[in-house]
């Protein structure tokens, strides 16, 4: 059985994709990014997980270890029937846009218990029974541990399958877009090139309708802010 692991192919001090992998039977090594990122300061290489240093940190173990066990699973399954296992195939199985607050409803999907109206979370049920590829068609994330350990400025930001759009703010204003078919380890901002101007404009009003669905605004980053600073006096 082939071993499954995690690494990171940057260690630049700024958000980074996280990658599975693992080496088929007399194959080359598979390799995928997970959707998910951290800094590499809160990366450990020994034990190829994050640092348990706070809760986010934890929660990110947890979502890599769920798709741990997930991708042996397909794994075992497809092996038994002699698909071909490669970089196309591990692609398939980590492509949905599936986010640590989607583990609760699917919990109770699993459960076949009520899912609540007001959970912010969707079911990926039908995603790890394969009976569908298709997830969300973006995520939302918000970042605000600034200032902190690793300095990361506090941001906000919506990706999709091929895009992610974030801005930055606090004690800057800065946004940031990239397009991570052509640059997945996000070198090049494209923010403001009229290449990308649709894009941009789309990217935009996705993160509107995102945040609002979620009930999140400026008014409530300056809210916290302020009680931040507050707490440090």
């Amino acid at each position: 059985m082939a071993s499954i692991g995690f690494r990171l192919k940057s260690k630049e001090n700024r958000q980074v994709s996280i990658y599975i992998y693992f080496r088929p039977a007399n194959s080359k090594v598979v390799s995928a990014r997970t959707g998910q990122t951290i800094n590499p300061s809160d990366w450990s290489s020994s034990k190829k997980k994050a640092k348990t240093t706070d809760p986010s940190l934890i929660n990110l173990n947890t979502t890599l270890t769920s798709l741990e066990k997930f991708i042996s699973q397909a794994l075992n399954n497809d092996l038994t029937y002699g698909i071909e296992i490669n970089n196309r195939w591990l692609n398939k199985q980590v492509d949905a846009l599936i986010q640590n607050l989607d583990f609760a409803p699917t919990f109770l999907d699993y459960a076949n218990a009520n899912i609540p109206e007001d959970i912010q979370g969707e079911s990926f049920r039908n995603i790890v029974n394969q009976k569908t590829a298709k997830g969300r068609d973006a995520i939302y994330y918000t970042y605000y541990e600034y200032p902190s350990v690793h300095m990361v400025k506090r941001h906000y930001g919506v990706r999709t399958e091929r895009y992610k759009l974030m801005h930055f703010y606090y004690d800057i204003d800065e946004w940031e877009l990239y397009d991570l078919e052509k640059d997945p380890s996000e070198m090049h901002n494209l923010y403001g090139q009229k290449k990308y101007a649709e894009v941009q404009k789309n990217m935009h009003i996705r993160l509107i309708e995102l945040r609002t669905r979620y009930g999140d605004s400026d008014s409530l980053n300056q809210m916290h802010i302020e009680r931040y600073l507050s707490e440090r006096k």
